[in-house]
């Protein structure tokens, strides 16, 4: 068999172009600029674009009349600017269509679209108006143009706007209705042919000879690209009615028809049009050497859709038995070739044996037309033309990606056998001989795999050979079947060119169940395994210190930080396999990740922490980092808690952490993973067990962790009500000012102008007023507020007037009736009141503000020095407490006043001077709760036996000290000590810059760690012993009130079923004045200098 080489030399410009814009994150860049809707809308996207053929001949599959788009936009709510809008009706209008669709949960709408085309035509875009309209809550219309471009075939093929984003040259057509139904009648192309001859067959009885031949034809139709350059397709299958004229042309004289022949319905398989045809030849026709031989073929579509045009092209051969074609020839006038005039035949030798001088013989040359039917069944996947692939046999090789422990995307080497054999042989088995064969293999979206060494391989005497193929997967897949077909290209004669393929699959997690031909195996079932997955035994963590340059304070004198904390886990990943009744579990040694970090901290005590309902808890503190995992397996990291000062007593309890370990690459097939485990925020290192945890966390808490993680910083609070203002206010309708006769606060001018307490001033002639009426000066009130105790009596008796009444004159006018009180608070001011110097910040300079995009204060803070303090430690001994052991447990917990263990406490505490004190009252948050200052723990429990043990319960704290410059307004309160029940706020009239230095104080239960004996100190409602102070003269009251503490503990009676009311509750003689939402025990904006102490 000879193969005949094409020389024809094509130059094909294939060049697919499609701009895309990328379009701006600004919605007015899509929505109509005059629009008012109530709705605006992103960019529009294309999902996926596939074409499809409706109504044209599956031999003709190449050819497409229709695209189905999937398009997307999404929607946002024209006033809050970024809300999306969920679950809204909208109708959608173009020349397309007319739909009514839905947002979904993500705000965005997605609708298909089919677009008719000619795809024979010259490839363009078409532009299609969009009218979006609201039906329901969102109201108005929003309108957009798209360019589609079907050719394309993909995403690509939809422009978003065209007429802004494309130049003017750019192919636009304004309403695609107006293209879609003209058609252009094009020809096909005959990209190769190849022609061997088979045999000759002679009929002695009818003087005949016929010569049979093998025809292999391979096309393409020619279409327009975007910028007018050519573009081929081959055609795969096709059905055609195939016409050949066999022509001798013999020097100086005109071409004569020797024979011809016909294939009707030849259908084509895998791009090749295959088909058997024989020349009737006359006996007296010889070959000359010096004759032109030509083949005329015509090629005419048989049901082709868009008027495809028949295909004419002339081939130049050697010989007859060896028509090596050498010239093709395809731009040959229709109707010319196959109907030409019968002429003379010249001498044809079928021997082709040389001769000298040639001389052509006078004949005439009898025409023969055979006609030959081929079969009109569909083709499976490969013809029986030239050879037949026999079952191909798989096996699994070796991985031969060189990324060990570095990634879960593997390359297995598939290992095949191939065996070809002659279908037109005797017994349609024969082995194929002396042949050599390619293999390329194709993988999914017409990709191959990548190999470096050609693989092109001699038959053995079997007619077989050894192959492979490098297949892509993911280790951290689901497990199941990768196709992908194998192409066999001959390399030699006689099957040179032609091609085979077969599609096989194959299971890379499975070596004992690798692989199946699928031409003579049914497709495996799906494996329905689940989803490798990340999990954690164990988590470390250990205490790393304050981020000293996190402080943030406002003029309330709120204070937030962060904590440092070391965090360390090695990850696992369990692949489940079918291969294995267990999963395996595997290190993760590779890939980047995001690690978020939630705190919960509990409300009560009686908490799952196995099994956690997040419902129990409140949201405490956030961070995430990103982490790289490497070799060693280990994720470890840094991460910085934001938080309140006031709020880190929280640290001491036993709260939960939630882990999330989600991968940094959005393609990643590794799903996120949620554990929790329980967290001492004060243990310097702890090693403790992680559960999986499966439920959604709650909207309140991602919330919370997003704004948190977001801003990297607790956002403080905005001063809109200066701390003067605020203090004023609850100065004069405050709990306490209830119970004061009287409640004043002024300044040094309205302060000399009030009248005495008891009426006006007397209007006597021997009245002496000078006696009882003495102005404050400013001097007296400077003294006052500077935070000094040292005042002279001469100063502070000019206050006496405001606390008691005066002497009132007899009617002689001679003597004094009443005004003792008066009289010795003029001898002694401090015994009949108490003055607190306390200064308000008014403003913290250097302070920075940040403002949301509406250009409002959103977070203003200032970032004081921090003062390093040497540690302070001492023993605070709150009471005693006792225990009797009795059987089952119970605990409860008393002081002054009692605490609930739920987001509303009941907290009380000590009373400083004037208005100020330590407390809390029922209803502040859990941000703002504190324990009681004093606290009698009672258990119970029943045993076999009674039994009590006095604990005296050690507390111990620590501090720090912050630096700051600010705007201070300076006063001075001043409380009555006997009879009368009054108070005086009186402040300078200017604000003042003063360098502050303020500290805030943590106390708790040293025993927290260990969790005590009798005492619980890590969860709440167990003790009421840990808390936040601010200022060191705060503190140093409390402490010394603590020192001085006289604890009485009276034991009743102990029963021996019930010990219930059995034990007389300890009861605080200072009183419980509380005072509304305080964050740290100190009011805000308030500072106390210590010197009064």
């Amino acid at each position: 068999m000879v193969t005949i080489i094409l020389k024809r030399n094509y130059i094909l410009l294939i060049a697919l172009a499609a701009l895309l814009v990328a379009c701006s994150n600004n919605v007015e860049d899509v929505n109509d600029d005059n629009s008012t809707a109530a709705f605006q809308i992103d960019r529009v996207s294309a999902l996926n674009m596939t074409l499809k053929s409706d109504g044209i001949s599956k031999d003709w599959r190449e050819i497409k009349n229709l695209a189905a788009v999937t398009l997307q936009t999404c929607l946002k709510d024209s006033v809050f600017r970024g809300l999306p809008i969920l679950g809204e009706k909208f109708q959608i209008t173009s020349s397309l269509s007319k739909q009514v669709i839905q947002s979904d949960a993500n705000g965005c709408l997605e609708w298909k679209e089919q677009l008719e085309f000619n795809y024979l035509s010259p490839e363009k875009f078409y532009l299609v108006h969009y009218t979006l309209e609201g039906l329901g809550n969102f109201q108005g219309q929003v309108g957009f143009k798209i360019g589609i471009n079907p050719w394309l075939e993909s995403t690509a093929g939809v422009v978003e706007d065209p007429e802004k984003n494309w130049a003017e040259e750019k192919s636009i057509n304004d309403d695609y209705y107006t293209e879609k139904s003209r058609t252009e009648e094009q020809n096909l192309t005959l990209n190769s042919a190849v022609i061997t001859f088979l045999k000759k067959e002679q009929l002695a009885s009818e003087q005949k000879q016929f010569l049979h031949y093998r025809v292999d034809l391979t096309t393409s139709f020619k279409r327009l690209g975007l910028n007018s350059e050519v573009l081929q397709t081959p055609i795969q299958v096709g059905r055609y009615h195939l016409d050949l004229s066999l022509y001798q042309k013999l020097p100086g004289r005109e071409k004569v028809l020797i024979s011809s022949a016909s294939l009707k319905d030849l259908k084509g398989s895998n791009g090749h049009i295959p088909g058997t045809f024989r020349f009737l030849i006359p006996n007296h026709v010889k070959q000359v050497n010096a004759a032109l031989l030509e083949v005329a073929v015509r090629l005419t579509p048989i049901n082709a859709p868009l008027s495809l045009g028949p295909v004419e092209v002339l081939l130049v051969i050697d010989s007859i038995t060896n028509p090596l074609v050498k010239d093709l020839i395809d731009d040959v006038p229709a109707n010319t070739l196959i109907e030409a005039p019968t002429k003379e035949a010249e001498p044809l030798k079928l021997t082709d044996e040389k001769e000298e001088n040639p001389l052509p013989e006078d004949l005439n040359t009898e025409i023969a037309e055979e006609v030959v039917e081929t079969d009109l069944e569909e083709p499976s996947e490969e013809s029986h033309f030239g050879y037949a692939v026999k079952k191909v046999e798989l096996n699994r090789g070796s991985i031969v990606s060189a990324n060990y422990n570095q990634s879960s995307k593997k390359t297995v080497r598939a290992k095949f056998k191939l065996c070809l054999i002659d279908p037109l042989s005797a017994d349609g088995n024969s082995p194929i001989q002396n042949s050599k064969f390619k293999i390329d293999i194709e993988l999914g979206n017409g990709l191959s795999d990548q190999v470096t060494e050609k693989r092109s391989y001699p038959v053995d005497n079997a007619g077989c050979f050894d192959s492979y193929a490098h297949i892509p997967f993911d280790r951290y897949d689901r497990e199941h079947f990768i196709p992908f077909k194998i192409k066999i290209t001959a390399l030699t004669a006689p099957y040179k060119g032609i091609q085979k393929a077969r599609t096989v699959v194959i299971n890379p997690w499975n070596p004992a169940d690798f692989g199946y031909d699928l031409k003579f195996e049914k497709e495996p079932a799906k494996i329905n395994g689940p989803a490798p997955r990340i999990h954690f035994d164990s988590v470390e963590y250990s205490k790393e210190g304050i981020n000293y340059d996190s402080f943030r304070l406002n003029e309330y004198l709120h204070l937030s930080f962060k904590k440092k904390y070391q965090i360390s886990f090695g990850p696992k990943i369990e692949i489940f396999s079918s291969y294995k009744d267990e999963a395996d579990t595997d290190k993760l040694t590779f890939g980047k990740y995001n690690l978020s970090v939630m705190i919960a901290s509990p409300k009560s005590g009686e908490i799952n922490y196995l099994t956690p309902n997040l419902e129990n808890f409140n949201f405490f503190s956030a961070a995430e980092v990103e982490v790289e995992i490497g070799p060693s397996g280990l994720v470890q990291t840094d991460i910085e808690l934001p938080m309140m000062i006031s709020d880190s007593y929280l640290l001491s309890y036993k709260n939960l952490m939630i882990l999330t370990l989600k991968p940094k690459d959005t393609n990643s097939l590794l799903r996120p993973v949620t554990q929790v485990l329980p967290f001492f925020g004060n243990s310097k290192k702890a090693t403790l067990h992680s559960s999986l945890y499966d439920n959604s966390i709650p909207e309140g808490f991602l919330a919370k962790a997003s704004k948190l993680i977001k801003s990297k910083a607790i956002k403080m609070a905005v001063v809109e009500i200066s701390a003067l203002e605020k203090y004023q206010d609850y100065f004069k309708n405050g709990p306490d000012s209830k119970k004061m006769k009287s409640a004043i606060s002024s300044n040094l001018e309205e302060i000399n102008k009030l009248p005495p307490i008891d009426g006006k001033w007397e209007k006597r002639s021997n009245y002496n007023f000078d006696k009882w009426y003495q102005k404050l000066n400013y001097e007296d009130l400077e003294l006052m507020t500077n935070g000094s105790q040292k005042i002279a009596n001469s100063r502070l008796k000019k206050i006496c007037r405001h606390f008691h009444p005066l002497p009132r004159t007899t009617r002689a006018g001679e003597s004094h009736q009443g005004g003792e009180a008066f009289q010795s608070c003029l001898k002694s001011p401090k015994d009949f009141m108490k003055f607190t110097p306390i200064t308000h910040i008014q403003r913290i300079r250097s302070k920075k503000r940040i403002r949301d995009k509406d250009r409002k204060i959103i977070d203003s803070f200032s970032i004081g020095n921090f003062k390093k303090s040497i540690p302070q430690i001492g023993k605070v001994h709150r009471g005693k407490a006792f225990f009797a052991a009795h059987g089952d447990y119970t605990w409860d917990s008393d002081g002054h006043g009692q605490r609930a263990a739920t987001e509303k406490k009941v907290s009380y505490g000590l009373e400083f001077p004037g208005p100020y004190f330590i407390g809390y009252t029922e209803g502040a948050s859990w941000q703002s709760d504190t324990f009681s200052t004093h606290s009698t723990v009672k258990t119970e429990a029943y045993f076999d036996r009674n039994y009590t043990q006095l604990e005296k319960v050690d507390l111990d704290y620590n501090a720090l000290t912050l630096e700051f410059s600010a705007q201070v307004r300076k006063c001075v309160v001043f409380e009555s000590r006997k009879n009368t029940k009054r108070k005086l706020h009186l402040c300078r009239d200017r604000d003042e810059p003063e360098f502050i230095s303020e500290t805030w104080y943590f106390i708790g239960n040293v025993n927290a760690d260990d969790h005590g004996i009798i005492v619980d100190g890590t969860r709440p409602g167990a003790t009421d012993q840990s808390q936040i102070i601010r200022g060191k003269a705060n503190f140093e009251r409390m402490w010394g009130e603590f020192k001085n503490e006289d604890t009485n503990l009276v034991i009743s009676e102990i029963g021996a079923v019930n010990l219930e009311g059995t034990f007389a509750k300890y009861k605080n003689v200072e009183n419980d004045l509380p005072i509304e939402n305080i964050l740290d025990n100190s009011f805000p904006g308030l500072f106390i200098p210590l010197e009064k102490f």
